[in-house]
């Protein structure tokens, strides 16, 4: 988990979040189109909102479950 970055490799993105890869990550969601963009919001903003109000810690992180609805 210590070389896992939670926005480049979980695509945990927010603005009030930040890790070594955050501006790399926002590069290639730069790159989409708008309508690109809306459906990639809307589909990740209720799982990244999830993951945040976990506040999962150690080895929480480690044992995250996916629910079915966004596996």
């Amino acid at each position: 988990m210590k070389d896992m970055d939670m926005i480049y490799d979980l695509k945990m993105l927010r603005p009030d979040k930040n890790t070594r890869l955050k501006s790399l990550y926002e590069k290639y969601v730069g790159r989409m189109d708008e309508g690109q963009r809306a459906a990639w919001d809307k589909f990740y903003t209720p799982i990244i909102d999830d993951f945040y109000r976990q506040n999962l810690q150690g080895k929480e992180l480690g044992q995250l479950e996916i629910p079915a609805l966004y596996a």
